[in-house]
């Protein structure tokens, strides 16, 4: 049974790892499937309540065909020459906030993508379609083009904040065709912005519209990772809004990072002097023109980014948007932040102190590209989100560090409510449940039925049972169906099972729920009801939900039916949840096939997929092409990947190549690793370095790895210190503390290291 639970546990938090754009047309059923030309269209006056927040250069809403790059945050491509800008502290020639146009020469000529058609036919026929991608694949880049497809005087709305979209939708007049044009969707995925109600809205209307909007890979993985009933039902029941909203999918395309052959031959015939040296980067084709590398080489400073001021606000800025707040940030509070990112001996320094300089240094081109930092008006600014995706894969400056206390206050004092859920969802997946809950709680003081819907789950978790059902009840009056699935939840876990499934059956079938349709073919897995589970998950699938698709794929599997695996796999990754496709390779090497599973894990990796990296390593690895596997490990712990530092240390420790190994063992501890620390330990301590060993086994252990104790006290025996050997629990745990005898602290209880006694 606890293999039961664990696959499907398994199954549903598989998380995607693929940015996304987003490209909805809503329309009903007797209106014409494609926008009309029309000579007579009537803009709103830029005064019109439907225009309030979006974008009106020269007092007027952008068409199709007057919309500029810079209108739709389109960011300008590299500059020949600049490829190895350095890092200086200097701001001579900074630009100002204003300063961040993209005039149509600073864009490469656009590249024909395999997907252009498909794309096209999507806008023309409408429905929900997603492109998904890495960060930098050219994804906007790509949407924007597809609207050359609509006639040229459609409008183009772009919203400068969530709160507009709702707005837009109050206030249009009749019978108006337009562009909504999305940058970043999860930012309009929060209460009183894009939800179910406003598609709804818009379906029972009669407008034609056209929603384009992107997407990052980690967030997408948020919505449709944390599904129902994983171990983790705090994430899965707080962002079950945007999920409902993503699910209204018809269509979803891939563009990835590295060209195809088709795209390559393509670009190579271009006279772009740009597109020729991205053809020949080691990275990704979008990564080069957006100056990726480059921006990431301005933020860590060459390592030393904490002795530099300007990459101290970036970081700050980088871990605001790690916190959860997705809007633009108030430099007021960059300024009461960036010092903390500081070395502790410079953080008074008169030089530190000059915040408005070292701004301007922070929102420089890079390469004459992108910035790491980019104004958004009225004194904010907003992290690159080639940055965000690099801290959160483990990369930079920020990489394995914690989110400092003063930035959870800092943005829980702008009392923004909209941004209370986000907040706490982030600090619940950063292990900071007080945080969450002053987050919820801010919220659902506020009324806000998913805040008390958070409230109540971080508190049930903390133990809180009968105070979080009282919060979680408040939110199922209100109307939360998140809140009556949770309850659901508890009345199972509470051995309720037929109440349970009743609340179950009812959520989907009178309301279409898939998530409890997930649910209930967990419930009938822990049952051993092998009809009914498929049934509730091919239900799910059907209904056009990728971790459905993802659930029943793996479910065919254990079945031994792998032709029906393969096809739910790849439908899955077609729909954007790329780690589906890892998954497949992992079925096909299971199964001896490692010529398709090599396949599968390299289209993985080629949709961002980082966990592909490593089990190709391992694949290439076991087949004992191991030149091959040193080489793709290498790569990408040149790129910042943490675990393939690990790896390629291992790799080269068993070639005998200690030296070198130590240097990657040692680059991974101080990006944090504890595994690598641990390592590093057991090497120093094996020719003699004990102080220095100890250091390290003490690190990992602070860093949740106790077996590094073990083998400290492994250590001090070789060096005949018996005593504080014996001691090796310290000081980690109280000797005289009964409840620490005999495990490593486990919250569940489970055992650990052997009995003291």
């Amino acid at each position: 049974m606890a293999d039961k639970w664990s696959s499907v546990f398994a199954m549903l938090l598989a998380y995607s790892v693929a940015a996304i754009s987003v490209i909805v047309w809503v329309f009903r059923t007797t209106r014409p499937t494609q926008f009309e030309d029309s000579k007579d269209v009537q803009f709103p006056s830029p005064n019109h309540p439907a225009m309030k927040g979006f974008r009106s250069p020269g007092g007027r809403i952008p068409t199709v065909s007057t919309a500029s790059p810079t209108d739709l945050g389109i960011k300008p491509s590299i500059e020949v020459g600049s490829e190895h800008q350095d890092n200086k502290n200097s701001i001579k020639n900074s630009p100002t906030p204003h300063d961040h146009g993209t005039r149509s020469d600073d864009l490469v000529p656009y590249v024909e993508r395999d997907i252009d058609e498909a794309l096209r036919q999507a806008v023309l026929r409408g429905g929900f379609v997603l492109v998904f991608g890495p960060s930098a694949a050219g994804k906007s880049r790509t949407a924007f083009q597809s609207l050359t497809a609509l006639p040229t005087n459609t409008p183009v709305f772009v919203p400068q904040s969530p709160e507009s979209v709702s707005n837009l939708v109050e206030n249009l007049d009749q019978h108006r065709d337009l562009v909504l044009w999305l940058d970043d969707l999860e930012r309009f995925l929060v209460p009183g912005s894009l939800s179910t109600v406003v598609l709804d809205r818009i379906r029972g209307s009669d407008h034609r519209v056209l929603i384009i909007a992107t997407m990052r890979s980690e967030e997408l993985a948020k919505f449709e990772g944390a599904d129902t009933l994983g171990t983790d039902i705090q994430a899965r029941s707080l962002i079950r809004a945007g999920s409902d909203v993503l699910s209204q999918t018809d269509q979803r395309i891939e563009i990835r990072n590295r060209l195809s052959e088709k795209e390559a031959s393509i670009a190579s015939a271009t006279a772009d002097e740009r597109i020729r040296r991205a053809l020949a980067a080691d990275f990704g084709f979008g990564e080069f023109l957006a100056a990726g590398p480059q921006m990431m080489d301005r933020w860590s400073a060459g390592g030393a980014s904490a002795l530099h001021p300007g990459c101290a606000i970036i970081s700050a800025a980088v871990d605001c948007r790690r916190a959860g707040f997705s809007k633009p940030i108030p430099s007021k509070v960059l300024q009461a932040l960036y010092r903390e990112y500081l070395e502790v001996g410079l953080r008074e320094h008169h030089d530190v102190l000059d915040f408005a300089e070292h701004l301007r240094w922070s929102f420089q081109r890079v390469a004459s590209a992108s910035s790491c930092l980019i104004p958004q008006g009225n004194d904010s600014y907003m992290a690159s989100d080639y940055l965000i995706d690099r801290a959160l894969a483990e990369v930079g400056p920020l990489a394995m560090k914690e989110i400092p206390e003063s930035v959870w206050s800092n943005l829980l004092a702008l009392d923004d409510d909209s941004t209370f859920i986000w907040i706490g969802i982030s600090a619940h997946y950063n292990q900071r449940p007080d945080v969450a809950e002053r987050a919820f709680k801010a919220g659902a003081e506020r009324g806000r039925p998913d805040c008390m819907n958070g409230l109540g789950v971080s508190l049930t978790a903390r133990g809180k049972v009968e105070e979080g059902l009282v919060w979680i009840r408040r939110a199922d009056d209100a109307g939360s169906p998140e809140a009556d699935a949770n309850l659901a939840y508890y009345e199972w876990k509470s051995g309720r099972l037929e109440k349970a499934r009743s609340r179950y059956l009812r959520l989907a079938e009178e309301h279409h729920y898939i998530p409890a349709m997930m649910s209930l073919g967990v419930m009938a897995r822990s049952q051993d009801e092998a009809i009914e589970e498929e049934h509730w998950f091919r239900r799910a699938a059907d209904s056009g939900y990728p971790p459905g698709m993802h659930a029943l794929a793996q479910l065919f599997v254990e079945q031994g039916e792998f032709s029906e695996a393969e096809h739910w796999f790849r439908r899955a990754y077609a729909a954007g949840h790329t780690v589906s496709i890892g998954a497949l390779g992992h079925s096909f090497e299971a199964r001896g096939d490692y010529s398709s599973a090599e396949q599968a894990y390299v289209q993985a990796i080629g949709s961002g997929e980082k966990m592909a990296i490593s089990r190709l390593g391992i694949l290439l690895e076991r087949q004992g092409r191991f030149e091959e596997a040193e080489e793709l490990y290498r790569r990408s712990a040149l790129a910042g990947h943490v675990p393939c530092m690990l790896s390629l240390a291992l790799l080269l420790s068993d070639d005998d190549r200690i030296a070198e190994s130590e240097v990657w063992l040692r680059r991974a501890s101080e990006a944090g690793s504890p595994i690598a620390m641990n390592g590093l330990g057991n090497l120093l301590a094996s020719r003699g370095s004990s102080e220095e060993a100890d250091h390290w086994f003490l690190r990992a252990a602070e860093k949740g790895y106790p077996e590094a104790l073990l083998n400290r006290s492994s250590s001090l025996k070789k060096q005949g210190n018996r005593e504080l050997a014996g001691l090796w629990w310290e000081p980690f745990f109280n000797g005289q503390d009964k409840e620490s005898e005999g495990k490593l602290d486990n919250d569940d209880g489970s055992p650990g290291a052997p009995n003291m006694k």
